[in-house]
């Protein structure tokens, strides 16, 4: 009809038109991990890979005692194994640097040293940040 006018203009419409074809966009789940609890941080990560399996994408900040992610040994919760997995699934894993000093660790591809800002923005960013 004449006189109506749309709401958008076309560079909306065709980001909006795009956007639309891409699909709805992954959740994003951030988790802190707090804790060195062998059967914690197992079924942590058992989480973590699970829903990478649902298409989300999933960041994991260790904080505290979580830096110790390396050192928990324990034969009935194989950690590192999960850990692993949910690295070469495309997880990524960040580790609190004052935190690795602190616990005398330098960090390492399983535990890569991050900072307070990446802590900050994995919270802001993410659409569920869970913490453990």
């Amino acid at each position: 009809m004449p006189g109506l006018q749309s709401p958008c203009n076309s560079e909306e419409m065709s980001a909006a038109t795009q956007t639309a074809a891409k699909g709805p966009r992954a959740a994003k789940l951030g988790i802190v991990i707090t804790q060195s609890d062998p059967e914690t941080v197992f079924n942590v990560f058992r989480l973590a890979n699970y829903a990478l399996g649902q298409k989300e994408e999933v960041s994991v900040f260790l904080l505290g005692k979580g830096v110790d992610l390396e050192r928990i040994q324990d034969a009935r919760f194989n950690v590192r194994e999960q850990a692993e997995t949910f690295l070469k699934s495309g997880g990524k894993i960040m580790a609190c640097g004052t935190c690795l000093k602190m616990h005398n660790s330098e960090g390492s591809a399983l535990c890569p040293v991050s900072t307070l800002k990446d802590l900050y923005e994995l919270v802001k960013n993410s659409d569920r940040t869970v913490t453990f």
